[in-house]
């Protein structure tokens, strides 16, 4: 009886170092195998860059193909006898260049010195089509393509002249479909990286296209597709390497860890030689002795906790929903807690318009920061990334929904009213929210049907360098004036004077602290 006994205790002890052995083996071989992905990545990074970049320069080679297409078919059409010999009658030369350019979506005809375009209200003309307009001045032939958006829709545009090239007798402005340009983008493999179409070359201007993988580093600098005034940019694949970028370490580790879990189950699998162990006289008294072990009562099961209950509902008062924006008096009718909802109604209405990007602005109010922030944590509790871009005035929040791409802003202002007021003005999916769908804001709190659990990611964006950019590029005076600028120490002072002698004037401010 002692001797099984004492057999049973090693077989036991055995099996426990077989078991050992076999975790042990798979550990070192799954590692191995790691080490071998990683060393494969590692020497497939330039070729992944390599690759990338090839199908970067396919997508220029491609779409600028199609931009000399277009641009020949234009330059065909205004060169015609039968378009020259109208020039005397604008609507006879449209009419005319309709007819040689039957896929044309617009054709304006413009007088040589562009008079109707110099005394434009550019808000109703557009910033843009002005620009571009008066760009063609003094260039050679047909200006470069560029995008612009009307009614939501992105189209092509050119600016061509009629006529002798060194002194137009009139210009044309004509919008071409965006559709093939987005066609031929789309057929372009990525090649495991991501391809953007963008109008500019620096990285945050106006991306068109994009596609590909999200989880990819961006190339500073983009290709520009000749002809037009678009920019082809490519990200190549971040590799998921979390060992030093040593390709002979990565396959010395790879070896190793291999070499050792082979080694390991070899041993484990080796034949051992059986051990007798001596017979010894154990009383039965004695093996009840070491096998007895006290007795322990089962610890009580205490029942389980309640779930939490859910956090109280915030009352909010419906006089704050207005006709055009939200706005109250802070601390009473408009707290944090209110902008928190309020960021979470809104990111509801936007989920479910398919928009996932807003961006968001304050006045110099002191309320504004913590009204602001609060919003934009309800806007990232439903799922909504944000663009916070601090102190600007109102117009410039508009601007930057533009900039981005977003469509939808936000921003925080009280406008006219008293100090101790401030309120919110909104626009989701380029439209300003008002009356029905400002009563809609308010019905998605009172119900609780609000989008939650949400993680929206948060970046801060200096857009003011951009928005002062645009406008003096855009906007000159004829002749210059002395302007006194009294911003009564409001949010316009950090940005007024400088629009304002950025486009010649010479400026005097006051109180503009």
């Amino acid at each position: 009886m002692a001797s099984k006994y004492s057999e049973t205790g090693m077989a036991g002890h055995l099996r426990s170092i077989s078991l050992w052995l076999l975790a042990a083996a798979t550990g070192l071989i799954v590692a191995g195998l790691f080490c071998a992905w990683q060393a494969w990545l590692i020497a497939d990074e330039s070729n992944a860059a390599a690759r990338v970049q090839a199908a970067r320069d396919q997508a220029v080679t491609v779409l600028a193909a199609e931009v000399a297409s277009q641009r020949r078919a234009v330059a065909d059409a205004v060169a015609a006898p039968s378009l020259i010999a109208l020039l005397g009658d604008a609507n006879a030369a449209q009419a005319e260049l309709r007819r040689r350019l039957p896929h044309a979506i617009r054709i304006d005809i413009y007088d040589a010195n562009l008079d109707q375009v110099l005394h434009a209200d550019y808000r109703q003309f557009g910033y843009a089509k002005a620009a571009q307009l008066l760009n063609a001045v003094g260039a050679p032939g047909i200006a470069p393509l560029q995008t612009i958006a009307d009614a939501g829709a992105r189209r092509l545009s050119v600016v061509a002249p009629l006529g002798q090239s060194a002194r137009p007798q009139a210009w044309a402005w004509i919008e071409l479909p965006f559709a093939p340009m987005q066609q031929r983008f789309e057929a372009i493999p990525t090649a495991g990286g991501r391809l953007q179409l963008r109008q500019g070359e620096r990285i945050g201007d106006l991306v068109l296209l994009s596609r590909g993988s999200t989880s990819v580093e961006d190339e500073p600098q983009g290709t520009a597709v000749p002809g037009s005034t678009l920019v082809v940019a490519a990200a190549r694949p971040l590799a998921f390497v979390v060992l030093p970028q040593s390709l002979s370490l990565a396959v010395l580790l790879a070896l190793a860890g291999l070499a050792g879990g082979g080694y390991l189950l070899w041993l484990r699998a080796k034949p051992r030689r059986r051990v007798d162990l001596p017979s010894e006289d154990v009383l039965l008294s004695d093996l009840i002795k070491s096998s007895a072990a006290p007795i322990t009562p089962a610890p009580s099961m205490s029942p389980p906790a309640p779930p939490a209950a859910p956090p109280p509902r915030v009352a909010v008062d419906a006089s704050i929903f207005r006709a055009y924006d939200v706005r109250g008096v802070v601390g009473k009718s408009l707290t944090a807690e209110v902008a928190f909802l309020l960021g979470q109604s809104i990111g509801s209405v936007m989920r479910e318009k398919g928009l996932g990007e807003i961006v968001v602005g304050r006045d110099g109010r002191l309320s504004g920061p913590a009204l602001a922030g609060a919003l934009s944590d309800g806007l990232r509790e439903a799922g909504i990334d944000v663009i916070d871009l601090g102190a600007v005035p109102t117009p410039v929040v508009y601007y930057a929904a533009f900039k981005f791409n977003t469509g939808s802003g936000v921003a925080v202002t009280g406008s006219h009213n008293p100090p101790d007021y401030n309120g919110f003005k909104i626009v989701v999916g380029g439209e300003t929210l008002a009356e029905g769908a400002i009563q809609d804001l308010y019905q998605r709190i009172a119900s609780g049907e609000l989008a939650r659990g949400g993680k929206g990611g948060l970046r801060q964006v200096d857009v003011g360098p951009d928005y002062l950019e645009r406008i003096v590029s855009d906007v000159q005076m004829e002749r210059p004036f002395k302007v006194v600028v009294d911003c009564g120490n409001g949010i316009p002072g950090i940005l007024a004077p400088q629009v304002l002698e950025g486009i010649g004037a010479q400026v005097i401010p006051l109180y503009c602290e």
